[in-house]
């Protein structure tokens, strides 16, 4: 993914800066559609991400599935699986 979004981060600043740039680029709506739990400590969130980009450029309509591990309350790990090529950011010229 463009913008630095893609690739390994960790911990929650991190996180915060991935959603962040997403925010600043578009106008996202998170629609999930299932939710599979598979034990006691993960989750399967599978839905889509759909929304305009602000600038006008390109929309986004992509497929993902968050593989999601928890520890008690508390949400440990997130693997984001999504189709890229259907994301359609556009990069600064």
């Amino acid at each position: 993914m463009p913008h630095g979004v893609g690739g390994v981060h960790h911990g929650p600043n991190d996180m915060l800066g991935v959603w962040g740039t997403i925010n600043g680029l578009y106008d996202m709506r998170v629609e999930p559609s299932d939710f599979l739990e598979i034990d006691d400590q993960h989750v399967v969130v599978i839905g889509h991400y759909r929304g305009p980009a602000r600038d006008g450029s390109s929309t986004v309509d992509a497929a993902f599935a968050h593989v999601i591990t928890t520890s008690g309350d508390r949400m440990t790990a997130l693997q984001q699986i999504t189709d890229t090529a259907r994301w359609g950011i556009a990069t600064p010229q």
